[in-house]
């Protein structure tokens, strides 16, 4: 489902509303002295983002702001263990639980001059997994899933003018920053 409404400025607010998958499978690696398939389901998530697109009058400066929430249930998630008989490391993907995230994304542009754009880009996330999430005995409840940063920043500077042989002259100068994020603990997926 998608809504968008076109606003006398040229901006436009949309919203979307979706749901999709990640399919399920099997694990090509095993622990060792394991003669079965380790399988995983499918991943389901239904999705929410509400935002806002638009220019100045000139076009020098561009800018976008989306809130947005997802709701994962049987969330996959891809581990790397050490096999307790010895046969090295051994990864594969597991549904852990279900999680929710809501978040903010802001992007803007600036056309500083003919050649030269100057971008910054920032976002937030809150991720949790449910109650009920047990891993080890422990429910994650309330904990962060693996490798999803709570914020993150970009600015970039970009420089392109053609060169009189027809080529072009570029450069670029980039700053990024991630915030902190959970990883995974150890654990027996099987």
């Amino acid at each position: 489902l998608s809504l968008t409404r076109f606003r006398e400025d040229g901006s436009i607010v949309y919203f979307t509303a979706s749901k999709g998958y990640e399919p399920g499978g099997y694990n090509l690696s095993n622990l060792s002295g394991s003669t079965s398939l380790f399988g995983f389901d499918k991943e389901e998530a239904t999705s929410f983002e509400l935002g806002w697109k638009g220019r100045s009058e000139d076009g020098k400066v561009t800018g976008s702001l989306a809130l947005f929430s997802i709701a994962y249930d049987d969330r996959q998630i891809e581990y790397q263990i050490e096999d307790p008989n010895g046969g090295g490391i051994v990864e594969g993907i597991v549904n852990l639980g279900d999680s929710d995230q809501t978040g903010f994304e802001a992007d803007f542009s600036v056309k500083v001059t003919d050649f030269l754009n100057l971008s910054f880009a920032a976002g937030w996330v809150d991720a949790e997994w449910k109650s009920g999430t047990v891993v080890s005995g422990v429910d994650l409840g309330g904990n962060s899933p693996p490798v999803v940063p709570k914020s993150g920043i970009n600015l970039s500077l970009d420089y392109l003018r053609p060169a009189n042989n027809g080529s072009n002259l570029a450069a670029s100068f980039q700053i990024s920053h991630n915030g902190s994020y959970e990883g995974l603990q150890a654990w027996d997926p099987v």
